[in-house]
């Protein structure tokens, strides 16, 4: 039995993401992501989950994270935010969005 995995590498210099799936002892690197745009923290209403996700070039996304606990979900999307240099977006009140003021919220 195989398990299959996926991890996320953040190269916060480039300002890039790589990829990496992995089925058992086998990695595969299937892309590059380059072009960050930024963060948003969402309430998915049918999972009642809060989604981290990475938005890049116009308006693709990659998921990057689920929460159950909104200080949690919020508190790594800022971190990746901070990480990676780009802005955060508040989405978890629909048709309430807000930038984050990261300055506040070191």
């Amino acid at each position: 039995m195989f398990s299959s995995t996926r991890t996320i590498l953040f190269e916060s210099e480039k300002k890039v993401i790589k990829i990496q799936y992995s089925v058992g002892a086998i990695n595969h690197y299937s892309y590059k992501i380059t072009d960050l745009k930024y963060i948003s923290v969402f309430l998915n209403p049918s999972s009642k989950q809060f989604e981290i996700n990475l938005w890049y070039k116009k308006n693709k996304h990659i998921k990057l994270a689920l929460f159950k606990h909104f200080e949690i979900a919020f508190d790594c999307g800022l971190k990746f935010s901070n990480i990676l240099d780009i802005d955060l977006l508040d989405a978890t009140q629909k048709g309430n969005f807000k930038w984050v003021d990261k300055s506040n919220s070191q």
